[in-house]
């Protein structure tokens, strides 16, 4: 038998508990998901405003208009990055506590594994697969939510960002507003400027694919990375200290 068809014969005889896997991989990876979606729209908002900007030729204040944006970009981005590592490792430690408890309720499968001669690196193998399984099954379901809420997706993404900025106090004012009338529409809005508002703008299709795809594709290398690593860090251990334990019973 194939170490993929006994990792999925694993998963449905633990069926409950890998439940609250997948749950666990679907919350942190919606999180981890969201933050590299905005730390991603960052240099291309900026490089569209920027745009808008010299397309209505504001020379007098264009320059202190787009050092301003910038600082704003900057502070907003290093914020990302401090929620980003935050939910790396609150991710981390919640994988690290149920791969530990996992092994321990798979102990006496562990032992029928090896009074029948099965090799303890097969034993790694099939768990590593066990555990990557949900992660593949869950990118498949958020591709075809993808497909089918886009638009709610992306307005959800650019109200996100806006909170963002007013609720850490990034900004003051507000510099930016979903438009009212369609999906996908950012307003800018010019502090200490003579025109209220300068004009929107919309992200095409493909923008926002080419974002949600290099978000979904940097979040998925972050949880293969943390599956793989910590997955056979805690096996492993698991199968230095239950093989030690195993030969000391052993009939000399």
């Amino acid at each position: 038998m194939s170490y993929t068809k006994i990792a999925l014969a694993s998963i449905k005889y633990h069926k409950w508990v890998m439940v609250l896997y997948f749950l666990f991989l679907l919350f942190t990876f919606f999180v981890l998901f969201t933050i590299n979606s905005l730390k991603t729209i960052l240099p291309i908002l900026l490089v569209k405003t920027e745009d808008l900007l010299y397309s209505y030729g504001l020379s007098s204040e264009k320059q202190a208009i787009i050092t301003h944006l910038k600082q704003i970009n900057l502070q907003t981005s290093h914020f990302y990055s401090f929620l980003q590592k935050t939910s790396l490792l609150f991710t981390g430690i919640g994988l690290f506590i149920f791969y530990t408890v996992y092994q321990r309720i798979k102990q006496r499968e562990f032992s029928t594994w090896q009074q029948t001669g099965s090799s303890l690196k097969g034993w790694l193998t099939f768990n590593l697969i066990e555990l990557l399984f949900p992660l593949f099954v869950l990118g498949v379901v958020l591709i075809i939510f993808y497909i089918l809420f886009q638009q709610p997706i992306c307005n959800f993404l650019l109200t996100k960002h806006i909170q963002t900025l007013e609720q850490t106090e990034i900004v003051k004012h507000s510099l930016f507003e979903v438009g009212d009338n369609a999906l996908n529409q950012l307003v800018i809005r010019i502090p200490n400027s003579s025109q209220a508002w300068i004009s929107s703008f919309l992200l095409s299709t493909y923008e926002w694919s080419k974002i949600l795809l290099s978000a979904f594709w940097l979040t998925t290398k972050m949880f293969v990375a943390m599956i793989l690593s910590l997955g056979t860090m805690v096996v492993s251990y698991t199968i230095f200290w239950r093989s030690r334990s195993w030969k000391k019973h052993l009939p000399k």
